[in-house]
């Protein structure tokens, strides 16, 4: 993966571009082999859709309530929570117990890969939030966060609170 320099990253992607390219590239890297072209080109686009964000924001943060996912603490509106692979990457988060992830500037290609191959090496039951904080240390990723605590959103449009709060 090359670094994407500013004048090839679009000035805004959509919120929910992170999360389906996010998902996107967790599901092609447990089905094809590494050296696969499809590989590559999904971990890019998650990539460039994540250093978007991060250009214009200090910290890009996917974090789930319930059912819902929420991008930087907004909601994706009720046609983009229904898109398959938001639904699916609710699940996915739900399932491992991981309730957000945080991405920081300085984000780079490599980080974005190890990041992608420690996320997809997780199973189902496991607790993915842990195992994952591990494997992210070992592997040097310091620009993503895991956050295991369950956050909920009072209403739309309000500012997400950590449960008990």
């Amino acid at each position: 993966m090359t670094p994407a320099s500013p004048s090839q990253i679009p000035d805004r992607y959509a919120p929910v571009d992170v999360p389906v390219r996010l998902y996107s590239a967790l599901r092609t890297i447990r089905i094809y082999p590494p050296a696969n072209p499809q590989v590559a080109r999904t971990c890019e686009q998650f990539y460039r859709a994540a250093v978007s964000f991060l250009q214009a924001e200090k910290e890009l943060t996917l974090a789930c309530t319930d059912q819902a996912l929420l991008v930087n603490g907004v909601h994706l509106g009720a046609r983009e929570q229904e898109r398959p692979q938001v639904v699916g990457l609710v699940e996915l988060f739900h399932g491992l117990q991981i309730h957000a992830l945080t991405f920081r500037q300085g984000f780079s290609p490599e980080q974005c890969r190890a990041f992608l191959t420690c996320f997809s090496a997780l199973n189902p039951g496991d607790d993915g939030a842990d195992i994952l904080k591990n494997r992210l240390e070992e592997a040097g990723v310091n620009t993503v966060s895991v956050d295991a605590k369950r956050y909920v959103a009072l209403h739309e449009g309000e500012q997400v609170v950590l449960e008990g709060t």
